[in-house]
């Protein structure tokens, strides 16, 4: 009987490593999509590649073959077309893909430092918004972009900044360690008119916002009366 010959993990075989999140369904049941994770040498992490899969054929395959970063898909109500964040150019930001496979990639939100999350409403007429912000910088250059290159440079001069720690809370696990200064901020995006518009501009963070069915109403996930710091 022949026996598989065994040998120890190396540290190289986790640059095959591969595992898929964030599936999505198309309304009739006939097409997904979902994340691949993979390992990005350069940088020592795991990188979100958009993949499309048959739900006949589970002809699971990558949507696009540049190496943009492509997470949190979902339908639109109709099935024809497929919105995500991509941070191509720049931070993430609301694409969307008509036809799903054979239509034009297109750019939705703008906002200064990206997006976080969002919400389709059930109508597929807006997108619920979550945005990191420093509201420091003020409210009048959210909806200024910055460029690739902007963007660069404005990490590298933040991660040289000193860290000033006053309170005795100072890690979180949410954050990975000392926050960043970061206010996560709620806003909507009509895909009727393509308008932005914030509907905060304070503290606490604002987390996973949802429409109601009736999509007049926004809800979402925050820290009451000061959370953790009472």
């Amino acid at each position: 009987m022949n026996q598989t010959t065994k040998r120890r993990l190396k540290l190289s075989d986790l640059l095959d490593v591969e595992y898929p999140a964030c599936p999505a369904l198309s309304p009739d049941g006939k097409k997904g999509a979902f994340v691949c994770w993979k390992a990005e040498p350069e940088t020592g992490k795991f990188a979100p590649a958009l993949w499309k899969t048959g739900l006949e054929k589970m002809d699971a395959a990558p949507l696009f073959s540049d190496s943009a970063r492509r997470m949190l898909p979902r339908f639109s109500p109709d099935g024809e077309t497929l919105y995500y964040l991509s941070d191509k150019g720049s931070s993430p930001r609301v694409y969307q893909l008509w036809k799903y496979e054979n239509g034009a990639e297109t750019r939705l939100s703008s906002l200064r430092h990206g997006i976080s999350w969002y919400f389709l409403s059930a109508d597929g007429t807006q997108i619920a918004l979550e945005a990191p912000f420093w509201l420091e910088e003020g409210k009048e250059l959210a909806f200024t972009p910055l460029t690739g290159e902007e963007r660069a440079a404005w990490e590298t001069a933040r991660a040289r900044k000193p860290i000033e720690v006053t309170e005795i809370m100072y890690k979180f696990d949410e954050t990975y360690g000392i926050p960043d200064g970061s206010v996560n901020q709620l806003g909507t995006l009509s895909l009727l008119t393509g308008e932005t518009r914030l509907l905060t501009w304070e503290e606490p963070q604002h987390h996973f916002p949802a429409f109601s069915p009736a999509g007049d109403r926004v809800a979402c996930w925050r820290f009451p009366h000061g959370g953790w710091k009472k």
